[in-house]
């Protein structure tokens, strides 16, 4: 796994690399990075987004999770010693940061219905971004509500597997956007 590179959202990048954090909960994780001045630092919009790529990391054998005292449905992550041995790379795709960022160069000319639909695709793109955070803060609900009713955890898994489905799609659906988007900023600043 030594070549293996692995990207993580700017958020996680920042709390592992940067900050070197090692023995944490994903609470914590979000407190390093935007402050303890967060009430309740799981109502973070990031905090779903943490929480479920610290999982990925546990799957993949770099982290370990660790329950302490009546913390099961909060564990605590330690860096395993393949963390130690994979390159990690820092997403910019992150909710932080702007998904796209389309160059306007000047044109000559430009036809009409292209910059007609030039906009029309800005405009679906900038709709797709939001409800991309939308589903960011639902995914974040879900496991808050996971951890403050365990009883309801398989009927929460299931809605939350839905929503998950329904997240993939749309961020699939704003890349497919986002590379039309690229394609018609590069052949229109070709002409």
């Amino acid at each position: 796994m030594g070549s293996q590179t692995v990207w993580l959202p700017t958020v996680l990048y920042t709390a592992l690399i940067r900050l070197q954090l090692n023995d944490f909960t994903a609470q914590e994780c979000v407190i390093a990075v935007f402050g303890d001045k967060l009430k309740r630092p799981s109502k973070h919009k990031c905090y779903g987004l943490i929480y479920r790529h610290l999982n990925k990391l546990v799957g993949m054998g770099l982290l370990n999770r660790r329950s302490v005292g009546n913390k099961w449905f909060r564990p605590n992550y330690i860096k395993a010693q393949l963390f130690d041995e994979v390159s990690f790379r820092e997403d910019l795709l992150g909710p932080q940061v702007p998904v796209t960022q389309v160059e306007h160069k000047p044109v000559v000319e430009v036809k009409d219905e292209v910059r007609k639909g030039l906009e029309e695709l800005e405009a679906k793109a900038k709709s797709y971004r939001f409800e991309i955070q939308e589903y960011q803060a639902t995914l974040a609900e879900y496991n808050e509500l996971r951890a403050d009713f365990p009883a309801l955890e398989a009927t929460i898994d299931n809605v939350l597997r839905h929503t998950s489905q329904e997240f993939q799609s749309l961020r699939g659906r704003l890349a497919a956007v986002e590379e039309v988007l690229r394609a018609l900023g590069s052949s229109i600043s070709a002409r």
